[in-house]
């Protein structure tokens, strides 16, 4: 049976992340993830991991970007200098959410 760290770590990697190498210290939250995306992940990892309290207060705005298609190509394109127009927001990291699922329900990353 696979530890909770890892069932964590596997669910980031199959909705965000697919090939690439990442840490407990891995940033949830980038730019390159739309709010929409990350609303339709965040519900599937609490129906995952069976997470009920806590989560009628996550602010999907304090977390993740509102991207227009416009955006999101220029980003593509000029990557750092159109990431600059944008506050930079708190990170959720992988190893936050570990201890969401811990928890069994959401607060806010330190």
């Amino acid at each position: 049976m696979k530890s909770l760290e890892s069932r964590v770590v596997d669910f980031f990697n199959r909705w965000i992340f697919k090939d690439e190498q990442n840490s407990l210290d891995t940033v949830i939250n980038t730019i390159n993830l739309d709010r929409e995306d990350a609303v339709m992940i965040f519900e599937e990892f609490l129906k995952e991991f069976d997470i009920e309290s806590g989560y009628s207060s996550f602010d999907i705005n304090k977390y993740f970007y509102k991207l227009t298609f416009l955006d999101t190509l220029l980003i593509n394109i000029f990557s750092e200098r159109i990431k600059k127009k944008y506050p930079k927001k708190k990170p959720i990291t992988i190893n936050h959410m570990i201890e969401v699922a811990k928890r069994k329900e959401w607060f806010d990353p330190s």
